[in-house]
């Protein structure tokens, strides 16, 4: 079992993130139990948010919103988490 231990941090990580984007009304392109996050964001917002947080493009949704992927490992620290889920909040408001 040491894959799903040593993996463990990513993917709690991962859901915590989930559950703050699932809480702030953002959508989910497709639910993913890994550590892997892809999630529809309108296209303004990107700009700024890309100053500050690192995150993949994942595909065009439509005119208006994006695909961006986030992803965990066993590195990602509780306080990055945090400040993601602080900065996600602060674009919806």
């Amino acid at each position: 079992h040491l894959y799903q231990e040593i993996g463990r941090p990513a993917i709690e990580a991962a859901d915590r993130i989930r559950e703050a984007l699932k809480a702030h009304h953002y959508q989910l392109f497709f639910p993913t139990p890994t550590n892997q996050i892809f999630v529809v964001m309108p296209n303004p917002v990107l700009p700024e948010f890309e100053k500050k947080v690192a995150y993949g493009f994942w595909e065009k949704y439509d005119e208006t919103h994006t695909v961006i992927r986030f992803a965990t490992s066993w590195a990602t620290r509780t306080e990055d988490t945090e400040a993601l889920i602080a900065i996600l909040q602060e674009l919806k408001h």
